[in-house]
């Protein structure tokens, strides 16, 4: 174990200080909890969601409209860089 990257020992005078900031540690990013449910990435880089006017209101719709939409869809690159970003991917 390499112990010239450790900023400093544990018994000194630096224990008020946090394990990160003794460490030097960068903070974890965190995934946007929304975006987790809503969409995910493919093998490929591509994100996949499903698709809208499928949730309610459906009685007005047509049998193949509501078979249309069943699947889901692709998202729209410029769309999908942003998701991406969200997702940490």
């Amino acid at each position: 174990m390499r112990t010239d990257c450790y900023a400093t020992p544990w018994n000194t005078n630096d224990d008020h200080r946090r394990w990160s900031e003794r460490f030097k540690i960068m903070p974890k990013q965190k995934t946007h909890s929304g975006a987790k449910k809503r969409f995910r990435v493919t093998r490929n880089g591509k994100v996949m969601s499903r698709q809208k006017n499928r949730a309610h209101l459906l009685e007005k719709k047509s049998s193949a409209r509501k078979r249309r939409l069943a699947g889901n869809t692709v998202i729209a690159a410029p769309d999908a860089k942003k998701i991406k970003r969200l997702l940490n991917k």
